[in-house]
């Protein structure tokens, strides 16, 4: 019983720090396109600001495209409608020819959804700072990169729009279990994942993250 329970929680923690990583690979992907790829909307237009948005209590986050760069807002615009169109299938199950921007929708695996969102205006915030304020009550989250600048943009529900170019530290708790990893966005396009098993003492994650 000894073992079987060891194993269980040790094969949370193996797909928590899983989803972290694929996690901190979509937003490297999203950099790279926002970097190297330059595409043409239906209208013609040339596209090139992508990025990857994050809903908080969730399992499923976005790869999108703006695809107006005149009415660029950073947010993964009428994905819910592509979910609605390619719903069981079907001839007409074509996201890019859908009035949305979303581009490819990713699932966590074994129950791991994210946790929490958090938003910071100091890049120097420790661990234990990030987690321990206001800042980690976002709905949603997003980080996008646009052609020809590596940095990031980053945006965050309870942020004011005219204060989204003060974000210099996104980060995203996911939780598998008792089992939690912090995947680190800066907005000079830096990207790291570290657990935080003995830093949420004093922190709302305090008895949810506890778990190595």
């Amino acid at each position: 019983a000894t073992v079987v329970g060891n194993y269980g929680s040790f094969r949370s923690a193996t797909v928590a720090t899983n989803m972290a990583y694929e996690a901190a690979s979509t937003l490297r992907q999203a950099q790279l396109y926002g970097l190297g790829v330059r595409l043409a909307d239906a209208s013609g237009a040339q596209t090139d600001t992508y990025g990857v948005e994050f809903t908080a209590d969730s399992a499923d986050y976005s790869i999108f495209r703006e695809r107006d760069e005149g009415d660029s807002n950073g947010r993964c615009d009428n994905d819910g409608d592509c979910d609605r169109r390619c719903e069981g299938g079907g001839a007409g199950c074509d996201c890019r020819a859908a009035d949305n921007e979303c581009v490819e929708q990713v699932r966590m695996l074994q129950q791991v959804k994210v946790e929490a969102l958090c938003a910071s205006f100091d890049a120097s915030d420790t661990t234990e700072e990030l987690l321990a304020g206001a800042q980690c009550s976002h709905d949603w989250l997003s980080v996008s990169f646009t052609r020809p600048n590596p940095e990031a943009s980053m945006a965050a529900s309870d942020v004011p729009d005219n204060d989204w170019d003060r974000i210099v530290l996104a980060g995203l708790v996911l939780r598998g279990g008792g089992h939690c990893r912090l995947v680190r966005m800066y907005s000079n396009g830096q990207i790291s994942v570290e657990g935080l098993a003995g830093k949420v003492a004093g922190t709302p994650f305090a008895g949810i993250c506890d778990g190595a």
